[in-house]
């Protein structure tokens, strides 16, 4: 116990030393921040939670948003409805490829996704029926990219599956999975598809590590180059926060290990 309190104390220490002393941003007075469900996006928990945002930029006042999924945060973001958002690498690349001029603000970790599947007999894409189908939160999504890699390996045609994949949060896609009903595979994320996989009767098919050959950088935080060059000390206060506030959510995450 006195380990894991003195790993807290010390990732809340390097949060304090990127908190504490810094002059206020003199910029935008409110800002809006959107993310998704899931631990991918731990640190802007901790972000929210400890309102360490509210503690480098005094006066500004923060505004915190979910939505089911990247592709739906984008156009959230193209529409102008958030400051700075958060997703899957993914659709950050299909902003990009649009001429979108987005800059990331930093990343929030490497995790594999997995496609889950609860009939014994999938083992592999070809497995699959017509009229099985398979969950994830968007077309366009990380998890869309890596099905559709997955299918023009394995079928030879990367949009082969497109018509039965259905649009679900992570949430409800799990809630379907275990149930049985609706859906008979779910490409998710953690803790989702750990969640998914203390039932018996659902099995993992692949990982994103098998698809792209190794670990991979999935979540990113993001905003317009337009909002950065307006809000540059702003911008530099979230920037800094990210690595403190993943001192803070490894530390979390190992004391609720033990």
């Amino acid at each position: 116990m006195r380990h894991r309190t003195v790993s807290l104390v010390v990732a809340l220490a390097a949060v304090l030393a990127v908190v504490v002393g810094e002059a206020p941003a003199q910029e935008a007075r409110q800002l809006r921040i959107v993310k998704q469900p899931g631990l991918g996006y731990l640190q802007l928990v901790v972000m929210r939670e400890l309102k360490l945002i509210e503690k480098r930029a005094p006066g500004v006042d923060v505004e915190w948003r979910q939505l089911t999924s990247g592709p739906v945060i984008r156009d959230a973001m193209i529409a102008g409805q958030m400051d700075i958002g958060s997703g899957g690498v993914g659709p950050f690349v299909q902003a990009i490829d649009r001429g979108i001029d987005w800059k990331t603000l930093g990343t929030l970790n490497e995790m594999p996704l997995y496609l889950n599947c609860a009939r014994a007999d999938i083992k592999k894409l070809a497995d699959l029926k017509p009229t099985d189908r398979i969950a994830m939160p968007a077309i366009g999504s990380m998890q869309h990219v890596v099905l559709q890699m997955e299918a023009e390996k394995e079928l030879g045609d990367a949009k082969r599956l497109n018509q039965q994949i259905v649009a679900m949060a992570h949430p409800d896609g799990t809630a379907a999975i275990l149930s049985k009903r609706e859906i008979t595979c779910h490409l998710s994320s953690p803790p989702f598809q750990y969640e998914q996989l203390r039932d018996a009767g659902i099995h993992k098919v692949f990982d994103s590590y098998q698809v792209l050959g190794g670990p991979h950088t999935f979540n990113l935080v993001w905003a317009s180059e337009k909002w950065v060059k307006a809000n540059p000390k702003l911008t530099a206060a979230t920037s800094e926060l990210i690595p403190a506030a993943t001192k803070v959510a490894v530390a979390i995450s190992y004391i609720r290990s033990k």
